[in-house]
């Protein structure tokens, strides 16, 4: 039995305005546009993939905490999953997590196609023989949300890139067959032969725990068609960039709360690794920080130790999983700001800042606010961050790490934080 690639993405949404409904309305719209440019049929919403997909994202937001991709079947077969993580609150519509996977295209090589990490969203998002999708979204009493969603049959096989994943051509194509059923249905409500099971193994308390749960349908077939408005507007979620091998996600919340990682008042000393490499790539990111924020007229940052700290236990997650990790760490009872990276082996540290420094390139100071493409941009160069501290995890050559900053950015009154360069 084949078994897909499965990869997540981390994002900002509102859990107090959320519609879910419309959100996967919304969702379904998206990913059938983007369909249509990269000659792929239109998927339909289906009932039982999205109960998976609240049981998913359910665990997420209230057991686990974190994105762990979970094994889910139906029909004896794998579903694909996108995740997105979400923090603090922002008006969002459902295609705000499917222009993030999508934008991911810009980096795929159809001229050499199979997975990659940095384009595993967008090449399920318009894998041809994919037919239904489900969405979940659960959001946990602090708005940090979970978004899941499931595509069956899965994309993301290796071997099959070629026949399922095509350039864009610019058009809009219509699949004129439909071997579900003859109508141009976009809701599926379960299946009588349809059964789905899910299970996934974390790590608790340095225990491994393993959470397995089945369910099945057994109500008659039947379906009614669904539509919303279309909507172009740009994701709102943390930025997702790739340059040079490198990629980066950024996240800043934008409330306080008691400390839970029993932190203390700050230290302004910066600690010194035993690691010679990992202390050089700290120090080159500091400078790198502080020659772009001159530029911008704002303030030094000083390396600390306890963000150092916080970030070391960081990596060593991303490390331990190879993923994405925005720790839940606070300093002094106020949240962090968060840059992520990944990069092949830690070199010059500078190399990390330059990638997102560059994402400013786009930035509106006409109409400031919090974007996914400048996240990490405007968090780099907030005026009232004052410090910073970094870490990296490797195997091997593949190094995921995070600058952690205090006081964070990205929220609040950007026209007071963030100023074009001289």
């Amino acid at each position: 039995m084949k078994k897909a690639l499965l990869i997540s993405l981390l994002c900002l949404i509102s859990a107090a305005t959320l519609n879910l409904d419309k959100y996967r309305a919304d969702c379904l719209e998206k990913h059938n546009y983007y369909r249509s440019l990269h000659q792929a049929g239109k998927v339909k919403r289906d009932s039982i993939l999205e109960k998976a997909a609240m049981e998913v994202s359910d665990l997420l937001a209230n057991t686990i905490k974190d994105l762990v991709h979970t094994e889910v079947k139906m029909n004896g077969d794998y579903v694909g999953q996108n995740l997105y993580m979400c923090y603090g609150i922002s008006d969002t519509i459902g295609s705000d997590c499917v222009n993030m996977w999508y934008g991911e295209v810009e980096e795929y090589d159809f001229n050499n196609q199979g997975f990659s990490m940095d384009t595993g969203h967008f090449t399920q998002v318009v894998w041809k023989s994919v037919k239904k999708i489900g969405l979940g979204v659960t959001c946990d009493s602090e708005e940090k949300c979970y978004v899941v969603c499931h595509y069956y049959p899965s994309g993301n096989y290796e071997g099959e890139y070629e026949s399922n994943v095509f350039p864009k051509d610019g058009k809009i194509y219509v699949d004129e067959s439909d071997d579900d059923d003859e109508e141009d249905d976009t809701y599926i409500s379960g299946s009588s032969s349809t059964t789905y099971e899910s299970s996934t193994t974390y790590e608790e308390s340095g225990s491994s725990t393993t959470t397995t749960y089945e369910s099945s349908s057994s109500s008659s077939s039947s379906s009614s068609s669904s539509s919303s408005s279309n909507s172009s507007s740009s994701s709102s979620s943390s930025s997702s960039s790739s340059s040079s091998g490198s990629s980066s996600s950024d996240s800043s919340s934008s409330s306080s709360s008691s400390d839970s990682s029993s932190s203390s008042s700050s230290s302004e000393s910066s600690s010194t690794s035993s690691d010679p490499t990992l202390e050089k790539f700290r120090a080159d990111i500091l400078t790198r920080h502080n020659y772009y924020r001159k530029k911008h007229q704002v303030g030094d940052l000083s390396r600390d130790s306890q963000l150092e700290g916080i970030a070391d236990r960081a990596a060593a997650i991303m490390k331990q999983t190879s993923n994405w990790y925005f720790t839940e760490e606070t300093l002094n009872g106020e949240y962090i700001g968060q840059n992520l990276f990944f990069s092949w082996g830690i070199g010059d540290g500078s190399g990390i800042v330059d990638m997102w420094y560059n994402d400013g390139s786009s930035y509106d100071y006409s109409n400031q606010g919090w974007y996914s493409e400048t996240a990490g941009f405007t968090q780099l160069i907030w005026k009232s961050t004052t410090k910073i501290g970094c870490s990296a995890g490797c195997n091997d050559s593949e190094c995921y790490g995070v600058c952690i900053y205090y006081p964070a950015g990205n929220w609040g009154d950007f026209t007071k934080n963030v100023f074009p360069s001289k």
